[in-house]
């Protein structure tokens, strides 16, 4: 979560408490759901995605979970 800055996922509006732990508006009534909640989902997820070559993020929102698996999984796969 560190590689993937959250500020870039928030609106302008934001920026300002985008680390917060709570979710944050990102526009069409939806959230970018608190850190705390995206470290839970990585966690659970990191042993899948260090061995995997696709994922995909169903109803990823802002897309900033989507970055992090990214982060996480193998470079070239």
């Amino acid at each position: 979560m560190i590689q993937v800055d959250r500020k870039n996922f928030v609106s302008e509006e934001h920026y300002h408490n985008a680390y917060a732990d709570h979710p944050r508006p990102i526009g069409w009534n939806t959230t970018i759901s608190a850190p705390s909640m995206h470290a839970a989902t990585l966690e659970k997820m990191k042993g899948h995605l260090l061995k995997c070559k696709r994922a995909i993020d169903i109803g990823t929102g802002s897309g900033y979970v989507a970055a992090c698996f990214a982060e996480i999984m193998p470079k070239g796969a």
